[in-house]
């Protein structure tokens, strides 16, 4: 692969990467919006670093790609900070070399050259930390440090298969990538979500100082307890929604998300004609409320592109009630439902899980005993077992009647539907069995209310710990 073709495949990128929030700041603010950032790269330099990342000195008995230029446009690179080295970032700096490119000495001379000719505000020597490939990615974490100072230097690069699956390992294609710099903390860890890709484009890694301890739970089922990493000190996922613990010396020195440290997110570059399609079968009030909520659609998992389904209030609810939009996404095992609040800001405040793409679709609002009446639960809390609200109701366009049965299959109680949409009384912590009805009469769909919730991954699954390295 050439320079130029490198160059030309990174010409789009342009935005740095920043540091992830706090996260547990993150965890505990609940109702947030869901707007992705382009994220890219962090240097003028990273074109031509990157060639040489993706170097074919990387594949048994291929020949050296030709050499880079020390700079794009022969500017000075900008760079994080440099940061103190404290005994435990010494610790991890001195950790012997992780990753599967690990043992690939030509290829890591290249790289280790071609990462010493960036400048920096401080002489120093290059030490790769991390070279590897995790599922569609390949990865490399570097640091620059003398006697005093540090920082890390970050390089991912996506596919477009996995490593494993390549007919031919000595060849590839590139689908985007980012290049970044950042102080080195004990526990180091990078992800990349990048939803242009579907279905594949997330990975998150973590290095611990040599001699320290993995573990992994999984947010959407803690009940599969702490599990220790096969690889020890260092851990690599492509499932999101994972926590760690660092455990060193006898101590937790790290628990909390496995995305808590450098973190991208790239929105999905929808084109017009994916917009048009996303929109086009979708009912209320539009406009463009829409083309906002398609293009804030949770894309984690999907294997194809959001759609639209309504834009408006629930039926029979208070009349200061803010606008949701709901949209789909199909999954591997179903489709999610997504309702977004449009209020003085943007929040998701369901997430739902349908298993047939025929079914009725009924999401839950909650309403708090003894309250005005509110269609979401107040920030930070959760509605009570037994407490009433409503649940929006999609049916097929056709639909007119919305009919409750009970587990016989009777009818309990019949209420109107307008072009498919209504809603329905209901106590939560129950269940409901749905069924849609056209003018003549004719069942048209049918389902169960609400549909069962997403685990959210984003949850605090136990107390965040992540300053003491003391």
């Amino acid at each position: 692969m050439s320079e130029q073709r490198l160059r030309e495949t990174f010409a789009w990128l342009a935005a740095p990467v920043v540091p992830a929030e706090d996260p547990y700041g993150r965890l505990m603010r609940r109702h947030r919006s869901r707007r992705y950032r382009l994220l890219g790269l962090g240097s003028a330099l990273a074109a031509t670093v990157v060639a040489v990342l993706l170097s074919p000195l990387a594949q048994p008995g291929a020949a050296p790609s030709p050499s880079p230029t020390p700079s794009v446009d022969g500017g000075p690179a900008t760079h994080a900070e440099p940061k103190e080295i404290t005994p435990w970032v010494r610790r991890l700096i001195q950790s012997p070399l992780r990753g599967s490119l690990a043992g690939d000495e030509a290829y890591l001379a290249e790289l280790t050259k071609e990462l010493g000719r960036e400048r920096f505000s401080f002489d120093g020597q290059i030490k790769v930390l991390f070279a590897g490939d995790v599922g569609y990615h390949r990865v490399v974490i570097a640091v620059r440090y003398d006697d005093h100072q540090q920082v890390a230097i970050l390089r991912s690069t996506r596919f477009t298969v996995r490593v494993e699956e390549r007919p031919d390992p000595q060849k590839f294609e590139l689908d985007g990538g980012w290049s970044q710099t950042a102080a080195l903390s004990p526990y180091f860890t990078v992800s990349d979500s990048d939803f242009n890709r579907l279905d594949s484009a997330y990975f998150s890694l973590g290095l611990a100082p040599s001699g320290c301890r993995i573990a992994s739970v999984d947010a959407t089922d803690p009940q599969l307890g702490w599990r220790d990493e096969p690889t020890g000190d260092w851990a690599a996922t492509e499932r999101p929604g994972q926590w760690r613990r660092v455990t060193c010396d006898g101590q937790v020195r790290y628990q909390g998300p496995a995305d808590g440290g450098v973190r991208t997110e790239t929105a999905r570059r929808y084109t017009q004609a994916e917009l048009d399609a996303a929109i086009a079968d979708a009912r209320g009030e539009i406009g463009s409320r829409g083309r906002e909520a398609v293009e804030r659609a949770d894309l984690t998992g999907a294997v194809a592109p959001a759609r639209l389904l309504y834009v408006g209030r629930t039926p029979g609810g208070p009349a200061d009630e803010p606008v949701f939009a709901v949209t789909k996404v199909q999954l591997r095992d179903g489709w999610r439902i997504s309702v977004q609040e449009e209020n003085e800001y943007t929040v998701t405040v369901t997430k739902a899980l349908q298993q047939r793409d025929d079914e009725i679709i009924a999401v839950e609002h909650w309403q708090y005993p003894g309250t005005e009446p509110s269609t979401t639960p107040k920030p930070g809390g959760a509605p009570a077992m037994g407490s009433s609200g409503r649940l929006l109701v999609l049916a097929p366009p056709g639909a007119v009647r919305l009919q409750v049965l009970d587990p016989e299959g009777a009818v309990i109680s019949t209420s109107p539907l307008t072009d498919g949409i209504g809603s329905v009384a209901y106590t939560r912590g129950g269940t409901l069995r749905l069924r849609a009805l056209d003018g003549a009469g004719k069942v048209v769909a049918t389902g169960t209310g609400p549909l069962p919730t997403i685990p959210d991954t984003d949850r605090k699954l136990t107390d965040v710990i992540g300053s003491d390295w003391s």
